[in-house]
């Protein structure tokens, strides 16, 4: 287990594979932790996949993070039927193979508790979302790395050097004021769907820089920024 906030990692403690331990380790998960786990072929680096800020941290523990879907584990069908929308089809086969090994892919129900962050992408993605060259845009055109707002223009900030004229910005989010990366990661997805809800016609980004996470969320917004 590991603390997704921190930049330098903690020592990792083992747990022992005892009632003792899966209940340490729930805990730990409940606290926004990270958790490793042993899978029948690999480990698994778990986090609450209701919680932003620490599925921010498994995408920081890669080498190279992308924000892709990530796996969420439910403990049985019923919390599967909650998070997603099954049609007939597929209640069928839930209902004939689970428990079971079948996946069944299927649109995410409107009050998922499952964040934005592990589980974005397009209707029309292929099978390797982050391969869209527009990927999770928003309705309103995005403008990067802007270091000044147009009139009319919705902002999104970072850090506490704002761009010139966003005072006057139609609706302005800052994704961390400290410029925490981590931060900003955990917050995009959303920030980017309320600036959308203002009915601006363009989002201004102030400019991020491309250390560590910064690298993917700026990979993300130029997705969001691709042409459509």
């Amino acid at each position: 287990m590991n603390d997704p906030g921190s930049t330098v990692p903690a020592a990792t403690r083992r747990l022992p594979a005892d009632a003792a331990g899966l209940a340490e380790a729930a805990a730990l998960l409940r606290t926004g932790r990270l958790v490793a786990f042993p899978t029948e072929t690999v480990y698994g680096l778990g986090a609450d996949a209701t919680d932003p800020a620490a599925v921010t941290g498994i995408f920081a523990a890669k080498a190279r993070p992308r924000f892709n879907p990530l796996i969420s584990h439910l403990p049985d069908a019923a919390a599967a039927l909650a998070e997603g929308v099954f049609d007939a089809p597929a209640r069928r086969l839930a209902e004939a193979f689970w428990p079971g090994p079948l996946t069944l892919v299927v649109p995410a129900h409107a009050g998922t508790r499952v964040c934005d962050l592990a589980r974005a992408a397009d209707a029309d993605r292929p099978a390797g979302p982050g391969m869209l060259a527009s990927h999770y845009a928003p309705r309103a055109r995005v403008r990067l790395d802007a270091v000044r707002v147009e009139p009319g223009e919705a902002v999104l900030l970072f850090g506490s050097r704002p761009p010139t004229g966003h005072e006057t910005a139609r609706a302005s989010l800052n994704l961390s004021p400290a410029g925490d990366p981590a931060e900003a990661a955990a917050r995009l997805f959303g920030a980017l769907r309320d600036l959308d809800a203002s009915g601006a016609e363009t989002i201004a980004v102030a400019p991020i820089p491309a250390d560590g996470l910064g690298e993917a969320i700026r990979d993300r917004l130029a997705r969001a920024a691709a042409p459509r």
